[in-house]
């Protein structure tokens, strides 16, 4: 996949790219200093394509289970994503398959073994993470069946499509011989037919106060995209300027709200116990009890509480205001609005 195909869902690359640089902020260079490596890497990942395949068509049904991390856009997926994957006993997308994007298995099974954890793994840049061996979003391989439109998904896939998804996820659950952890935003929109596709998956559910939820996807929307009237994010829509303020707060709100309803309805449709549902706030307060929470659903046992606990400190949950205050008390309200009356017809 090409850089430009990659970056196809924002409006300004370039401008992003300048933002990006004037952050500062490490997992930000990273995810730069890795778009230039795909293409750099682009004849070793041509390279082991074929083996790639080879060991795909060769793969047996896994055991193992799958932990899908979901949740709105800007919940805490991906804090809920690096703290799982640093101590459950997991595999997962790391940014090295960023790099390969055709033959991420077997570049992992080459390259792995050379890789050092971030000192700092519960940083990120809005989805982004430093170091080649943090998790990764995996968009370079979920793009494969669901195209490359980040905001939007397509509402089912064909059956060699399917057939092609299970082979892939098979494969690498039994080459690494452990579950799968992933996380990606728009894999909420998806979990009705990740569901189907994998009976065996389970789904890691990311609450967090939508009104922080709202205020978060606002300040991204300025800070990615360079206006808030332009759209990001899992089912986001473009802001109308000439109703000013009115327009982005609406249309965040109303984004928040859309993800979270038709969650829940898969949710039940699915069955509650496949879902185990993680409080952001709680989390961050005590990251231990979250891992304990997970291990003790998917594995039916406890880990060693000494050792979370010594390794763990309380995370901060960044449910401040950041925006005007005005802005702030409307998303309040409509939030309250639309809640109550989706409370109101039994939603």
């Amino acid at each position: 996949m090409s850089v430009l195909t990659e970056y196809a869902n924002f409006r300004d690359p370039i401008g992003l790219l300048r933002r990006m640089i004037a952050s500062r902020d490490p997992a930000a260079r990273a995810a730069l200093v890795r778009a230039a490596g795909t293409v750099a890497m682009t004849p070793v990942d041509l390279a082991l394509l074929p083996f790639e395949r080879r060991r795909i068509r060769a793969a047996k049904p896994s055991p193992h289970p799958i932990l899908f991390i979901v949740g709105p856009p800007r919940s805490g997926t991906t804090l809920a994503y690096q703290v799982l994957a640093h101590f459950l006993p997991v595999t997962y997308f790391n940014n090295l398959t960023d790099l390969f994007p055709r033959s991420p298995l077997s570049a992992s099974l080459l390259f792995n073994r050379w890789l050092r954890p971030n000192p700092d793994p519960f940083h990120s840049f809005y989805g982004n993470t430093a170091g080649l061996a943090e998790p990764n979003d995996a968009f370079h391989i979920w793009n494969r069946w669901l195209g490359t439109n980040r905001y939007e998904v397509p509402e089912t896939i064909g059956a060699d499509a399917r057939a092609d998804m299970r082979r892939f996820f098979d494969a690498w659950r039994t080459t690494f011989d452990a579950p799968l952890l992933n996380k990606n935003n728009r894999n909420t929109a998806c979990v009705g037919l990740l569901g189907d596709i994998f009976p065996e998956a389970y789904f890691v559910e990311i609450r967090r106060d939508p009104v922080y939820v709202a205020q978060s996807l606002i300040v991204a929307r300025e800070r990615v995209q360079g206006s808030r009237f332009v759209r990001w994010g899992l089912g986001s829509s473009n802001s109308d300027p000439a109703r000013g303020p009115q327009g982005y707060l609406d249309d965040v709100c109303r984004q928040v709200f859309g993800i979270d309803m038709a969650l829940q309805a898969e949710k039940r449709r699915l069955g509650l116990h496949r879902f185990v549902e993680i409080s952001y706030e709680r989390m961050c307060a005590d990251p231990a009890a979250a891992i304990q929470q997970v291990h003790t659903r998917i594995w039916r046992s406890r880990l060693d509480d000494d050792t979370l606990r010594f390794d763990l400190r309380p995370l901060p949950a960044h449910n401040e205001i950041t925006i005007d205050g005005h802005e702030f008390e409307q998303i309040q309200s409509r939030m309250s609005d639309l809640y109550g009356h989706a409370g109101a017809l039994g939603a």
